[in-house]
């Protein structure tokens, strides 16, 4: 591997360490860390991992798809992610360069809810070579780290306690915090049809949307008309409301014949997640807001990870973890049925019918956001009622690192108009999403900060739940605030200003780690996501913005897939809390003695690895050596 070492650049407000020679980073023990959870930042996540460290060694005739870690699902597959590249000062190739070279990340996207399953369980990880969860890496003992896109639940932090952190595991408190804002798309395929002589029939947008040169979509959709189309209310193409937004224009191809499309234009399908997914729950947390007042009967009722449905449908057969089955209804599920029983199928690329047909106005169901993906670009396979011409109209949503500009996506996705009563249109970029979290006294804060982020103890807002004033030691609050709408701000799911359909992506991990190397790595990586090394091993500058970087001409490797770092606020009290053992105070309460860190600082010697060493490499006090993840 390329031998590199590491170092940090001048401190800065919303840096991790202070910037003196006892705290330069040195070149890091080999480690591998493990995660699982949500598929909608997949892509971007299996980048940012290449780009702090990949299995290098590159030989002469070696290709990226055997020098890069690759992405995994739980249908026992990988796949080669395109490696990413940053064109700051200096320009970055995650393909050719590496910051740590004996760092490794692997990450198989099984759905937030089972990836949280792992991280609260703790044991005998992805085990499986049959059923709904095969680890194409083979069997992992346990997970270093999950991602969620939906929020912990108590009874997750319960359970944690009683597994991860017992007197066996000694994984210490849980470690919750949103590390990404996600936009969610809503994703269509810009060819609706095919002519029977081969002609691909594509919708007529009057406003195209390009994004750096490259078509991106453009259809336009209000909240009144987005809300019928997922309600089941609206259920074709040539509807009067969609061709007013398209400023009066059909969205007819000219290659289409005119008889044909006034008779039976494109009937609207549906796609969704038939796993426990955080993408549903970003979905419907909003959707729940959005949907009144419309004239529909909105069947979203509450934040789900699972579409609405009465249990008249048993999906297990084709995920034998879905909540898509009888026993699973009640309140949160709603009680009109969205689910039509069809099952998009990845492996063999094919719609199985034999648990229900398609409907109009209901989900077609696929196994993560790979599965709604390619679900949603499928050749044209509808037969028209009139024609030879073979249609396929399919729309469903999905992680905005799922359609153009990512890299290598090919799906369009909708702009959707900010707030209930604006004529603004967003699309589901990074810099669009990050003006969900607010401005000035409207801005979203994280708990006990004030509007620098900095920690304070004088923050009035309580947990919309328990009623208790939020605390930076309470994981729940780190979501929570997003959602509560206290003291004026905006709330995240139904926000009046930026991309409407915007969610985070948590970050679940533990205090304490069973050998120092891997605590290195995992701290590593949380502090390149978050801007806080500037030089290589080599005491080369790197551009911090490598991965947050949300500047138009230069995105970071998060921007360039429609992801966004979260803001400087949420960074700098993210880091004082989890990443270093900070000296900041509040009411004579300095943040740092409450022990809520991982690790104290960057080691500055290789001595400082040795986990003997009272001081080894920084671990927090409340950690058993050799116990943990």
């Amino acid at each position: 591997m390329k031998s590199l070492k590491l170092s940090l650049a001048a401190a800065t407000a919303l840096t991790v360490f202070s910037a003196n020679a006892a705290q330069a980073q040195v070149q890091l023990p080999n480690a591998e860390i493990r995660g699982a959870g949500a598929s909608s930042i997949t892509n971007v996540l299996v980048r940012s991992l290449n780009c702090v460290g990949n299995p290098g060694n590159h030989v002469a005739g070696d290709t990226a798809n055997n020098r890069l870690n690759k992405a995994g699902n739980n249908s026992g597959q990988l796949s080669t992610i395109a490696p990413g590249a940053y064109a700051g000062t200096p320009a970055y190739d995650c393909e050719t360069q590496e910051i740590q070279p004996g760092f490794q990340g692997k990450y198989v996207a099984t759905g937030s809810g089972t990836g949280r399953a792992f991280w609260r369980t703790f044991s005998n990880q992805l085990p499986g070579t049959t059923g709904s969860n095969i680890n194409p890496f083979g069997t992992w003992n346990n997970v270093q780290f999950a991602m969620s896109d939906a929020p912990a639940s108590a009874s997750d932090i319960t359970t944690y306690n009683a597994n991860a952190n017992n007197s066996t595991n000694k994984a210490g408190a849980p470690i919750h915090f949103p590390l990404y804002v996600l936009p969610v798309a809503i994703a269509y395929e810009p060819r609706y049809g095919r002519t029977a002589g081969g002609v691909d029939l594509l919708f007529r947008v009057k406003v195209p949307v390009s994004i750096n040169g490259q078509a991106a979509g453009g259809l336009r959709l209000s909240r009144e008309a987005y809300c019928g189309i997922f309600n089941g209310d609206i259920t074709n193409w040539n509807d009067p409301l969609l061709q007013s937004l398209n400023g009066d224009l059909s969205f007819r191809s000219t290659s289409d014949n005119l008889t044909r499309w006034n008779t039976e234009g494109v009937p609207i399908r549906l796609v969704g997640r038939i796993d426990r997914s955080g993408t549903t729950d970003v979905w419907t947390r909003h959707l729940v807001q959005a949907c009144n007042g419309f004239g529909y009967t909105n069947a979203y009722v509450s934040a789900n990870e699972t579409l609405p449905h009465d249990g008249t449908i048993n999906m297990t057969s084709k995920r034998t973890d879905t909540n898509v089955k009888p026993g699973n209804t009640g309140a949160g599920n709603g009680s009109v049925t969205l689910v039509s029983g069809a099952f998009y199928n990845r492996v063999n690329n094919t719609i199985e019918t034999d648990l229900g047909v398609e409907q109009a106005g209901k989900y077609l169901l696929a196994d993560g956001g790979s599965g709604v993906r390619d679900a949603i670009r499928l050749a044209p396979d509808r037969p028209s009622t009139v024609n030879s011409t073979l249609l396929n109209g399919k729309v469903g949503y999905i992680g905005a690192d799922n359609v153009i500009p990512a890299p290598g996506a090919t799906l369009f996705s909708a702009a959707l108009g900010e707030g209930p009563t604006s004529t603004r249109f967003l699309m589901p970029t990074a810099r669009n999403a990050t003006l969900s979290f607010g401005s000035g006294a409207a801005a979203i804060l994280p708990p006990q900060s004030n509007a620098t982020g900095a920690y304070d103890e004088n923050d009035t807002r309580t947990n919309s739940i328990t009623g208790q004033p939020v605390n930076r030691a309470n994981p729940l609050d780190w979501t929570d605030v997003l959602y509560s709408a206290q003291n004026g701000a905006q709330r995240l799911d139904n926000p009046v200003i930026g991309y409407p359909i915007t969610g985070t992506a948590q970050f679940l991990t533990y205090t304490c780690f069973a050998t120092v190397a891997r605590r290195l790595a995992l701290v590593e990586f949380l502090a390149l996501n978050t801007g806080n090394v500037g030089l290589d091993s080599n005491r080369q500058a790197i551009d911090r913005g490598i991965f947050n970087s949300t500047v138009a001409v230069r995105p970071g490797i998060l921007a360039q897939a429609g992801v966004a770092p979260m803001p400087k606020t949420w960074l700098a009290a993210f880091n004082q809390t989890f990443l270093r053992d900070s000296t900041q105070s509040s009411n004579g309460t300095v943040l740092g003695s409450r022990n809520l860190w991982i690790q104290s600082k960057l080691p500055s010697t290789t001595a400082q690895f040795n986990p003997n060493n009272a001081k080894g490499a920084f671990p927090n006090p409340t950690c058993t050596s050799g116990s943990g993840a």
